[in-house]
């Protein structure tokens, strides 16, 4: 198990505390500000763990069973319902017949690396909450930068997951097939094909004048500007049920479900 823990330390009465938080606010704005604190005072202290698999058996773990560290980001919660969505699917899959224990293997395989990331990424934040030198912007800018493409939790892949098939193109197996702007969202063609993603199945992509063989699966013709923006050409994406790339490919090569019994 991953364990760090962020305690305060020093003087911490009152009076100290308000004036290192005099001090801060001073180097920040160049102001003389006046700090007191009114009433009382409790340290500041945080846990932070991870299991080492979210897997034992017949029994799994998700979200805060899984991974407990500093609220800084506002993380947790984007964390732990991928963890759900992940494992959501593999288990409807295994109940329905359609496959075994080598898919619901890849969930801890897939998540625990997701977790220790995001381990790594509230203790930066909460180093820098703490301890950063709010007078140099420059180093503001960067971290803030480098928080917001973490907190949004949609930065995760799998690449290296064995249900990914690694291939040319962009987005890459193992990543997101969503990435898009808010204004490319609203137009009708990617409308429909987000629509289309909510399906809980296995989704193919492909142009509209071209349908590779592929039973089991979810056909989905994609035109442009989708099909531009997903580098289709004349090609196909295996899209998972949580809306990740397993495979990409050309109409020549034979479409495969990335997992026995699929």
């Amino acid at each position: 198990m991953t364990d760090t823990a962020w305690t305060a330390s020093g003087d911490e009465t009152p009076a100290a505390v308000a004036e290192r938080f005099r001090g801060r606010l001073a180097a920040a704005t160049g102001a003389r500000p006046r700090v007191r604190i009114r009433d009382w005072i409790k340290p500041f202290t945080i846990q932070q763990r991870a299991v080492p698999t979210m897997q034992s058996g017949r029994c799994f773990v998700a979200g805060d069973a899984a991974h407990v560290h500093s609220p800084a980001g506002g993380q947790g919660m984007n964390t732990g319902l991928q963890d759900a969505f992940n494992l959501g699917w593999k288990l409807a899959a295994a109940c329905a017949g359609d496959a075994g224990a080598a898919l619901l293997d890849t969930y801890s395989l897939e998540r625990v690396p997701v977790g220790s990331a995001l381990l790594d990424a509230t203790a930066m934040i909460t180093d820098y909450v703490m301890h950063g030198d709010l007078s140099d912007q420059s180093g503001v800018d960067s971290a803030g930068r480098e928080i917001i493409g973490r907190t949004q939790a949609l930065a995760s892949r799998y690449a290296d997951s064995p249900l990914t098939s690694p291939g040319p193109g962009t987005p890459a197996p193992g990543e997101r097939v969503t990435r898009v702007g808010p204004s490319a969202a609203k137009t009708p063609g990617w409308r429909d094909f987000l629509d289309r993603l909510r399906d809980p199945r296995w989704l193919l992509g492909h142009r509209a004048t071209a349908s590779p063989a592929a039973p089991g699966l979810t056909g989905c013709p994609v035109a442009d500007p989708v099909a531009e923006d997903l580098q289709l050409g004349d090609g196909w994406l295996l899209v998972r049920p949580d809306g990740y790339i397993a495979a990409r490919g050309t109409n020549g090569t034979p479409v495969r479900f990335g997992y026995a019994g699929g």
